[in-house]
């Protein structure tokens, strides 16, 4: 199978064992990498994205397009760019590589806590500290939907400048 992403191109063979598929990945650099191809899901700003991952080593790896649906970053030649704001990646190493950005990387270099189960194939990326801090001093609340008593589903933000009781309890 050949393919071809930011920075790469080359031929991956492919060997199915059990439910997982595993490959070589040949560059032009006649290196050679295992790399286990994976279903993955990452959660990141109130959304979750599933897709395909690479596992290479320890860090799974998004391919270009995965990279930009999943977290909306565009790999540029200057970066990775999101916002009309771009993070150069040459100065990060091993935060791209022949087989996509890796995510735990990219997650230390923005300064989102990460918490992951890479066999289990799920990840949530937190928003920054400083992102965190600005949404607690502002006191404005998250915008949710829930039903009401007689089974209306209502948004929070449809109250917005009203007074309003939630009450919440747990069975726990």
């Amino acid at each position: 199978m050949a393919v071809g992403t930011a920075g790469f191109s080359g031929r991956i063979r492919l060997r199915r064992r059990g439910g997982d598929w595993t490959g070589f990945v040949l560059t032009s650099r006649a290196r050679r990498a295992t790399v286990k191809f994976m279903e993955f899901t990452i959660l990141s700003e109130a959304r979750a994205w599933r897709g395909d991952a690479t596992r290479d080593g320890d860090e799974v790896r998004l391919d270009a397009a995965a990279l930009e649906s999943a977290l909306g970053f565009r790999l540029e030649p200057r970066g990775l760019c999101r916002d009309g704001v771009c993070l150069p990646t040459s100065t990060h190493e091993g935060l791209v590589t022949d087989a996509g950005v890796g995510v735990a990387k990219l997650a230390a270099v923005l300064g989102r806590p990460l918490s992951a189960d890479w066999d289990a194939g799920v990840a949530s990326l937190a928003d920054s500290p400083e992102d965190q801090r600005s949404r607690l001093e502002s006191l404005d609340a998250p915008d949710f939907e829930l039903s009401d008593l007689v089974g209306k589903r209502r948004r929070l933000s449809e109250f917005r400048g009203k007074k309003v009781l939630l009450h919440a309890f747990a069975s726990w």
